[in-house]
């Protein structure tokens, strides 16, 4: 194999790596967001678009899992939530 051939190849592997490394990090996303959402405890309530109407509702509703929210600086560079 000549030189140029070689980094060609070198170079297609890489960017194969690079894409397969954010399908990974978007399936993983996507996973934990699945996951919060089943254990969410609002799916479970009759009325769950209504806002709580005791305070101990409310603690009852945010007491599962929550997503973090990334920092101004992360979402500006384009990172979602999760």
């Amino acid at each position: 194999m000549r030189r140029s051939q070689l980094a060609g190849a070198m170079q297609m592997t890489a960017h194969f790596g690079v894409r397969a490394g954010a399908v990974v990090t978007d399936l993983n996303r996507a996973q934990r967001r699945v996951t919060v959402l089943y254990l969410a405890c609002d799916r479970y309530f009759n009325c769950a678009a209504q806002p709580p109407q005791t305070y101990s509702e409310f603690m009852a509703r945010t007491a599962g899992p929550l997503l973090h929210e990334p920092s101004a600086a992360a979402r500006r560079a384009g990172r979602m939530t999760g």
